[in-house]
């Protein structure tokens, strides 16, 4: 019988070997790569219809603030306290359940009456954001055709923010030029969003069965390594920073712009989003080529 400190290494050895003789599909890592633009550009979509819920329910620029917080909240805690449910359920089960989360999110932003419900929208939108996070990275290192995770993180990072850019001028677009603004977003981004969850759900295994039930999860806080925490220390500041930043014009970007540029196209002013979170997405990308290609995981 194995001893139990073998058992965990010789699973993570039939994990390698069931992924390594997996056939390659393109189709199955650009899927994966797809949902996660799409439910980034569903985070950013509200930012471009802020002006509006300001004055459907008179609410100022703290109550805007704070209810991108409720957002921020749902992911950061969900990637806290749930951040290893993919070792329990999988990646593949993991990222489905993300994008029902979303799809729930729509609704409330739907039926959202006042400052509360949509605050509550935002807060369910983030626990989507946070359950597709913690699995979409790994998602994509494992289905890449070299198996080479700075790659998959690349696209992941790219894909991360072109969506935060083309969703919220996608919005802005809506908000200028298209009816019922409040609600043709989220219909539009339910329908991609389904779509999404239909591809991800025919994509063939890609992971072994869990050696741990679904039933033994329980939330708890994410636990690290003492390398791992040594690297989070030193980077924790740059990575804040950078998010806080995106943040700030996810919040109060585009009401910032309407005021500097003495405008209301939302449109216009929802590009400020565009060219941060574009360079953002670009950036990636570069630095991969500049780099040069890296096969290994």
């Amino acid at each position: 019988m194995p001893s139990s400190a073998t058992a965990p290494a010789r699973s993570s050895q039939q994990f390698q070997s069931f992924v390594t003789q997996r056939r390659y599909r393109g189709w199955d890592f650009w899927s994966v790569a797809s949902v996660v633009f799409v439910v980034m550009a569903a985070s950013s979509a509200p930012s471009a219809l802020y002006g509006l819920y300001q004055q459907q329910w008179d609410i100022g620029t703290a109550g805007s603030t704070i209810i991108y917080a409720c957002y921020a909240a749902g992911a950061i805690l969900t990637l806290l306290l749930a951040g290893n449910v993919a070792e329990h359920i999988s990646s593949r089960r993991t990222i489905i359940l993300a994008l029902g989360v979303i799809g729930v999110s729509f609704l409330a932003f739907i039926a959202a009456s006042g400052p509360g419900s949509l605050g509550a929208a935002r807060l369910i939108q983030g626990i989507g954001v946070g359950l597709l996070t913690g699995s979409a990275g790994k998602a994509l290192a494992n289905l890449h055709r070299h198996r080479s995770s700075k790659s998959a993180a690349a696209v992941n990072s790219a894909a991360t923010s072109m969506g935060i850019a083309l969703g919220a001028v996608s919005s802005g677009l809506i908000v200028e030029y298209a009816p019922a603004p409040l609600l043709i977003p989220f219909i539009v981004l339910a329908v991609l969003s389904m779509l999404g969850l239909i591809a991800v759900s025919v994509i063939p295994a890609w992971e072994t069965a869990s050696s741990r039930p679904a039933r033994t999860w329980r939330p708890r806080l994410l636990r690290l390594t003492p390398d791992s925490r040594h690297v989070l220390l030193r980077v924790a500041p740059i990575v804040t920073a950078g998010w806080a930043v995106v943040g700030l014009y996810l919040a109060l970007g585009v009401e910032m712009s309407s005021t500097l540029l003495h405008t209301q196209d939302r449109a216009l002013s929802a590009l400020v989003i565009l060219v941060v979170q574009g360079f953002g997405g670009i950036a990636p990308m570069l630095l991969q080529r500049l780099r040069g290609p890296n096969r290994s995981r």
